[in-house]
């Protein structure tokens, strides 16, 4: 009974670690790396508005920022910019299409990745309490030696219990800094972008208008 007690815990145990790091590999694929590929977009953004020469007016393209998630935003930036003859009139904002929602939020499903954090913490401590259940079912207090004997059986259980809990807070620990500095690098490219599109590009940022 003991044994089949600590098989199952072990099994329970697993099965919280796999969620963990089902729950982490789906953050870094849903949330992260698509703030690291609008960032990388504008990132190519900025080398072709400082580069000039042929790509002088490559901003104004609808693909200049290529067919992904800020295909829709700057298409329609441009079309308000240009109206329907052709001509620049500096009416829109870049502000208002290419920002921290369009960029980061919108992409990095921020909601799920704000809930990610708690969830593995929860995940953790939930296996916990399922290893302690376990272990303590199968206490037998009948006697001192069946004490003893439950005792050296479920020191062992109780501390790869509490384990999940630690891997739980460290992966919680762990995406929410790449998150922040996912964030916070993006955050910085966004700034370079309007400074390029000021400096090179012609465009006013909001501001100045």
């Amino acid at each position: 009974k003991s044994f089949f007690s600590n098989a199952l815990s072990g099994v329970s145990n697993l099965l919280v670690y796999i969620a963990i790091v089902a729950l982490f590999a789906a953050g870094i694929i849903r949330c992260i790396a698509p703030v690291m590929h609008t960032r990388g977009t504008l990132r190519r953004a900025i080398r072709s508005i400082r580069s000039a020469g042929d790509t002088k007016y490559a901003w104004q393209k609808d693909d200049f920022l290529g067919k992904g998630t800020l295909f829709s935003h700057w298409s329609e930036y441009l079309n308000n910019l240009f109206f329907a003859d052709g001509v620049y009139h500096n009416a829109s904002n870049v502000e208002d299409y290419i920002n921290e929602e369009t960029v980061m939020y919108g992409p990095g499903r921020a909601s799920f990745a704000d809930a990610l954090p708690g969830l593995m913490t929860s995940l953790g401590f939930l296996g916990t309490l399922i290893g302690l259940a376990q272990g303590l079912s199968g206490f037998n207090m009948g006697d001192s030696a069946a004490v003893q004997q439950s005792i050296v059986t479920l020191i062992p259980g109780m501390r790869y219990a509490f384990m999940t809990s630690i891997f739980g807070v460290v992966a919680s620990v762990l995406f929410t800094l790449l998150t922040r500095a996912t964030h916070s690098k993006a955050q910085t490219t966004l700034v370079e972008f309007y400074n390029a599109m000021a400096r090179y590009a012609g465009y006013k940022k909001r501001s100045e208008n």
